[in-house]
């Protein structure tokens, strides 16, 4: 590279080519985008051959796990306790995670509607951790504690 511009040959197109996607790096700037695909192998599902550069596949990925459904988190800003209210689920698990990273307090085998005791923590802004029953993390709650 130089100036951090690849140095490949452009692709020239046509309005005859296809391709299911295209992949590359994202940069934003004014209002604008701009995809820059690294290689040719970054075009993907394309109907006319491109040189390959066989480079192996990126293990980076981003985890997407969907919400629950019909969880509710209730009073909020809270004093002394919170309702974690989970429908549609038979267990869940909550992490509540204080803002420096620190897990304070774990709460398994939970069912509906519980009760989580927020009377020993100091006042400020936690994150509240839903976990289905699976053990994989579906929701992430601001909750503001109040003294």
């Amino acid at each position: 590279t130089q100036d951090g511009e690849l140095e490949v040959p452009p692709v020239i197109t046509s309005d005859t080519m296809t391709m299911d996607a295209v992949q590359g790096i994202m940069f934003f700037g004014f209002s604008n985008f701009k995809l820059l695909p690294r290689n040719n192998d970054d075009f993907i599902g394309l109907n006319v051959p491109l040189d390959s550069t066989n480079l192996p596949q990126s293990t980076v990925s981003v985890l997407e796990v969907n919400p629950l459904e019909g969880i509710r988190i209730y009073p909020n800003p809270a004093r002394d306790f919170v309702y974690v209210d989970v429908a549609g689920t038979d267990f869940y698990s909550v992490e509540l995670v204080d803002m420096a990273g620190a897990v304070v307090a774990k709460r398994t085998q939970m069912q509906g509607k519980e009760t989580l005791d927020l009377s020993g923590f100091k006042g400020g802004m936690y994150i509240l951790r839903v976990y289905s029953q699976d053990g994989k993390y579906n929701q992430i709650n601001r909750v503001s504690i109040t003294r």
